[in-house]
């Protein structure tokens, strides 16, 4: 054992950054009567059934320390082969998790964290194994005919995007596919990304066509549909995507995600791997991009569902306001303020009017100055928060007239000009609750 993992220092990966948990495992082979079986390990700890891994200790390498997790919760001697896959996911903390193909001629046995070692084909340990992303990695790994080749680790709805987009997105990757499996016949290849591919476009083409409920299992069919082509993916491609998808990461995803993506594809490893290697690690790094993608939509979602209910109960407390307001005019008893003003429907509509136009240049100014450049996920929330500026506005400018004219300042200064103009400046007071909403949706996963 020791020798084996001295002989593989040499190729360590580097570190992730200090408050990403790096861990690594394996997926463990061997033969028994002919048949190629893998090694599942049930930790009583979690009363689960995963894949033998855990922590690297500070200072280890990647490849050494999945040979010792998993010699440490099997029992078993092994040797290294292939990178197999990764996965990630919260503990709440983010890790990160790298496996490779071993082999073994151990049975194995109990050990401190798993008190049984099961043998398994790689269907039945599809059908054991306790994570549904350990599943997908399994079926990626033993290339299982018919599994799903790529799932993002956390599935979240996507409701953001547009139904058209959707339908012009699947119409554009229809040819693709075609191309890219024309591409790989000529050559003589086969795989199991060829029907996966296929079978997701399928699935994308059906949400497509059907109602704009079926949005978030779309867009969720089509990338899987397009991180399934990486497989067939030859050495001009792949290094188009790596640089690609590098500088994506680099630019536009500032979490542990980012840093995943990173580590994965860094290029000094990058250059040493196979074909077969290289495709592998892009795929996990781009389902890591995509699942990034996914939580950026539904944090909108659930940023304009509050919004709704925001405007909801700004737009009843403007109404109840303005009905007060209206009901005590018909009946002779104005509402009178300490100043000694009175409060009359005209002045209150004309003060949520000038209020409104306000909050509505204010929003003006605030796309103009965002642009047509701003990624898709800033412009949708922008388009959430300016939803409700104009509501914002107008009762903001209603809360500081009623201010004024309630005596905070000299009466012979506050005529109906100065109370129109406070009124519009204060439409922009809604820049402190829209701001707020804007770094709610900025916030990384």
């Amino acid at each position: 054992m020791g020798t084996e993992i001295e002989a593989h220092k040499p190729q360590l990966l580097p570190a992730v950054a200090s408050d990403v948990i790096a861990a690594a495992g394996g997926l463990l082979w061997r033969e028994e009567n002919g048949a190629r079986l893998l090694a599942l390990i049930h930790r009583p700890r979690y009363s689960d059934w995963s894949l033998p891994k855990g922590k690297l200790e500070p200072g280890e390498g990647w490849q050494v320390g999945a040979m010792r997790e998993v010699h440490e919760e099997t029992g078993c001697q092994v040797t290294l082969g292939a990178f197999a896959g990764a996965i990630s996911y919260s503990t709440p903390a983010p890790k990160v998790v790298l496996f490779w193909h071993m082999e073994t001629t151990d049975p194995g046995g109990r050990s401190d964290e798993a008190d049984q070692v099961r043998w398994l084909t790689p269907q039945a340990a599809m059908a054991l194994v306790d994570y549904d992303d350990v599943r997908a990695l399994i079926a990626r790994a033993a290339n299982v005919a018919g599994a799903p080749i790529a799932r993002p680790v956390l599935s979240l709805p996507r409701a953001a995007p547009s139904h058209r987009r959707l339908q012009a997105a699947v119409a554009s990757l229809g040819p693709e596919v075609e191309r890219a499996v024309a591409d790989a016949r000529s050559r003589r290849e086969s795989g199991p990304w060829i029907d996966a591919a296929r079978d997701h476009l399928a699935s994308a083409r059906a949400s497509a066509a059907a109602s704009e409920g079926q949005t978030a299992t779309g867009w969720g069919a089509l990338e899987a549909s397009a991180r399934a082509l990486i497989f067939g993916y030859g050495d001009a491609q792949l290094s188009a995507a790596v640089l690609s998808l590098r500088a994506e990461a680099n630019e536009k995803i500032k979490n542990w995600r980012g840093q995943a993506i990173t580590t994965l594809l860094d290029k000094r490893e990058w250059d040493a791997l196979s074909i077969p290697d290289r495709r592998v690690r892009l795929h996990e790094a781009t389902a890591l991009r995509d699942q990034h993608g996914q939580n950026a939509y539904f944090r909108l979602e659930v940023l304009g569902r509050q919004v709704r209910y925001l405007v909801y109960f700004l737009g009843a407390a403007l109404g109840a306001f303005l009905l007060l307001v209206g009901v005590r005019q018909a009946l002779g008893v104005p509402i009178v303020l300490d100043g000694g003003a009175t409060i009359t429907v005209q002045d209150a509509l004309a003060t949520a009017a000038v209020g409104a136009l306000g909050g509505s240049f204010s929003a003006l100014l605030t796309i103009t100055r965002a642009g047509a450049r701003a990624r898709i996920p800033d412009q949708l929330s922008l388009s959430v928060a300016t939803a409700m500026r104009p509501l914002t506005g107008a009762v903001a400018a209603i809360g500081v007239v009623l201010l004024l004219r309630a005596g905070l300042v000299r009466a012979d200064l506050v005529n109906g000009s100065v109370l129109l103009a406070f009124a519009f400046a204060a439409g922009f007071a809604e820049r402190l609750v829209t701001g707020a909403i804007e770094r709610v949706a900025g916030k990384d996963a």
